[in-house]
């Protein structure tokens, strides 16, 4: 594993370095959920492919294919990369296959991010939103986790009562 860290942090770099953003938290953080969008695919067979290893940040970076869970691991990797206080939220419903996304803190306010679900079309609709919006449509959050070990950190998420400003073009 110490030669796969090597290599997504090497391909982090050049990824991180080629970025273009206004050097806020959410700039950047709209710069990765970006490129995460036009760069990886969420691979039609996934369900065929479970030895592929999809849902990890090496998967992800190096085939550029990945499911949930390898695009919010993805996310936060590089997030943390640039400094961005982020976690992966897993809502791993009974009986049903769950579904792995993003929160991010700035200033204070935690927001949701998911980024498998980012269309081109729409940027910005599954971006810092709240509780409210997320939770329309997403199971409830039952725990967060350290993407690179896998531990569960937290059988709860943060509560997220806000939208960021991009969400509004302010």
């Amino acid at each position: 594993y110490h030669q796969q860290y090597v290599e997504i942090t090497v391909e982090a770099e050049k990824i991180l370095s080629g970025l273009c953003h206004d050097g806020t938290d959410e700039g950047k953080a709209y710069a990765i959920a970006e490129w995460l969008m036009n760069n990886v695919s969420y691979p039609p067979d996934y369900k065929n492919r479970l030895e592929d290893n999809l849902g990890s940040v090496y998967t992800a970076l190096s085939t550029r294919e990945a499911i949930c869970g390898g695009f919010a691991s993805t996310f936060d990797f590089l997030s943390k990369k640039v400094g961005l206080d982020t976690i992966c939220i897993d809502s791993n419903p009974p009986n049903k296959e769950g579904h792995v996304w993003n929160m991010i803190c700035v200033d204070n306010i935690w927001y949701h991010i998911d980024v498998t679900w980012t269309d081109p079309s729409q940027p910005l609709r599954y971006f810092m939103i709240s509780d409210e919006v997320c939770y329309s449509n997403h199971d409830q959050a039952e725990y967060y986790y350290n993407p690179l070990t896998l531990e569960c950190v937290i059988p709860e998420a943060p509560l997220c009562s806000s939208y960021g400003s991009m969400c509004f073009g302010t």
